[in-house]
């Protein structure tokens, strides 16, 4: 607001362009594509800060570049990142393979209580405060937990729910595909991707939320 003038650069198909100026590209691969794009347009020099920001951004929106966003034009971006010194090595080990024991804990109990709804084609499970209070991890520590869950053989949609201190629940959920969970998501407020998207819940009550996710799907 002090400045007068808003810039949103962003990818997700959901963006209602809020900005002043608006960057949104729901075809790029990640928002810091988009950021790559305009430093070039700029002829702003790519330094070892800028494309350690940069790789991180790719890495995480390409799902460690698993999904089908990967394109060889992005691979081109992070070969130009790499030789600028982006240190990919440290950056995977620190966002995907670094956890507190008490993140594994809760991991395992809420795998535990997976529950399978075949009729759906979605696995779920979730996480209240007290688990996150035993476990002695916050709502960021977990957000690796989604990524387990969606590995399941028999389900395309894969939903996990996490409690906030108001008692409603952080929805993620991921896709492999054949449903839409991005159109799931801006139906209850959220947004995102095809393959991955979230919102939050309308109250504390995870078994209700699964439901309206269930009737979602279905009517999509």
């Amino acid at each position: 607001r002090a400045a007068g003038t808003l810039l949103v650069v962003d990818h997700h198909v959901s963006n209602d362009r809020f900005g002043s100026i608006n960057l949104v590209d729901p075809d790029a691969a990640a928002s810091a594509v988009i950021v790559f794009d305009l430093l070039r347009r700029m002829g702003v020099a790519l330094d070892e800060d800028i494309a350690t920001c940069l790789y991180t951004g790719i890495v995480t929106d390409t799902g460690r570049f698993q999904y089908g966003n990967t394109t060889p034009e992005v691979h081109r971006i992070t070969a130009e990142l790499l030789s600028a010194g982006a240190p990919h090595v440290e950056i995977t080990q620190t966002i995907y393979n670094t956890h507190p024991v008490g993140y594994l804990k809760l991991a395992a109990s809420a795998l535990d209580k997976l529950e399978l709804r075949e009729d759906a084609g979605l696995v779920w499970t979730w996480v209240t405060t007290q688990d996150l209070e035993r476990a002695r991890v916050g709502l960021e520590d977990i957000e690796a937990l989604i990524d387990l869950v969606r590995t399941a053989d028999v389900a395309d949609v894969a939903v996990v729910l996490k409690q906030q201190s108001d008692g409603r629940y952080r929805v993620s959920m991921r896709s492999k595909g054949a449903s839409d969970v991005g159109a799931v998501a801006t139906r209850f407020g959220g947004g995102g991707h095809a393959l991955a998207a979230g919102f939050t819940s309308a109250d504390g009550d995870p078994r209700a939320t699964i439901e309206e996710i269930v009737g979602a799907l279905r009517g999509a």
